[in-house]
């Protein structure tokens, strides 16, 4: 019971903390205006109207606007939450744009570059020549050359097409918007002369700003719970398995599992597909699954005992669901083979189960 309830408070935990983290990430929150002064740095995500206009959303919520709000009657403002704002930020030198994010392209410079009559015009060439800012190109058609539109990425409908003229155009070479300012960048855009650049504004994370922060504390103590009650019920589980109790012990049911199998493996090759498919159809659903069910025992005494015994059992089992798979597809040949290798597997779990005991023991004893 507490296992079960243990892995239920365990899924509302994980809920719970998913949808307050989902919140913590939203592109917008609600705030108060303040009652007097402002918000430097925080923009409107929406645009507000008001009796003398509208404030357009990407305004700052500083205190002339803030004023302005006020005096409109407006008490509560969505604002966006960094990075998705930007800022235009002079170039003042590396310290003033270095480790920030380009949030437009950033032109450096352009080079010249002609292409002569009779290029091929590739998708990719033709992505260049819109970003270069050439609208129209001339290709040769079956009538003679003629003039076609270079539309946006995906309907240029001008692959495998040729240019009728050469063409000349600038070339711009670019910082693509969302990549980091690297010293190497800052360089590039000192060096190019750049005035101005827009990036995004760096996102901070604040606590008292987080609308399902205590949400998330719930999360983290009804997890907390639920490890707690998991943790109670693996402990009992492993005493009822050294103490001999009424209930279920895998170390019982390992050492039944043993013996079956090699008992089938001692007449195996008298029994045909159907009949090896039944003898370990029946170990599979009786001692293999109770084992399976019970393994919480042998990881509560420690991860050493825990391979040392469960490790060969999962060869074993493996074997055996491989000799139940061949004698359903009539493979007796195949089926008794793994049934035989399965054998020296199980021993060598049953033989693991005295020094698991002992380390368990020892590990508790820590």
């Amino acid at each position: 019971m507490k296992r079960i309830l243990g892995n239920w408070l365990l899924v509302l935990g994980t809920v719970l903390g998913a949808l307050a983290a989902a919140n913590s990430e939203k592109a917008g929150r609600w705030v108060d205006v303040p009652a007097e002064g402002g918000l430097t740095g925080q923009f409107l995500l929406h645009p507000t109207a008001l009796s003398g206009g509208e404030v357009p959303a990407g305004t700052e919520l500083d205190a002339t606007t803030a004023e302005r709000l006020r005096e409109g009657g407006v008490e509560h403002v969505q604002i966006s939450t960094p990075p998705r704002a930007a800022e235009t930020v002079a170039v003042k030198g590396a310290a003033s744009i270095e480790k920030r994010v380009v949030a437009d392209d950033v032109v450096l410079a352009r080079k010249p570059r002609a292409l002569p009559a009779g290029t091929s015009l590739t998708p990719c060439l033709l992505l260049e020549l819109r970003e270069s800012g050439i609208e129209k190109v001339l290709v040769q058609g079956e009538a003679g050359p003629e003039e076609k539109a270079v539309g946006p990425p995906g309907e240029f409908g001008l692959g495998g097409s040729v240019l009728a003229a050469d063409l000349s155009y600038d070339l711009p070479e670019k910082i693509r918007a969302g990549s980091f300012l690297s010293p190497e960048r800052v360089d590039r855009i000192l060096a190019a002369g750049v005035a101005e650049v827009r990036l995004q504004i760096p996102k901070t994370f604040r606590f008292d700003q987080w609308e399902m922060r205590w949400v998330f504390v719930l999360a983290v103590i009804v997890m907390a719970l639920g490890v707690a009650l998991k943790r109670s019920a693996l402990g009992a589980a492993a005493r009822e398995s050294a103490g001999g109790g009424e209930g279920p012990s895998p170390a019982r049911e390992l050492r039944e599992l043993a013996a079956g199998v090699r008992a089938l493996a001692a007449e195996v090759e008298t029994l045909d597909a159907a009949a090896i498919h039944a003898r370990v159809d029946a170990l599979l659903t009786g001692p293999c699954y109770r084992i399976v069910e019970g393994r919480q025992a042998f990881a509560a005494r420690g991860m050493g005992s825990f391979g040392a015994v469960m490790g060969p059992f999962s060869s074993g089992e493996r074997r055996l669901n491989r000799a139940w798979s061949a004698a359903v597809d009539g493979y007796p040949d195949e089926a008794r083979t793994c049934v035989r290798e399965a054998v020296g597997f199980l021993e060598e779990a049953v033989a693991a189960l005295p020094q698991a005991h002992a380390a368990g023991v020892a590990a508790r004893s820590l």
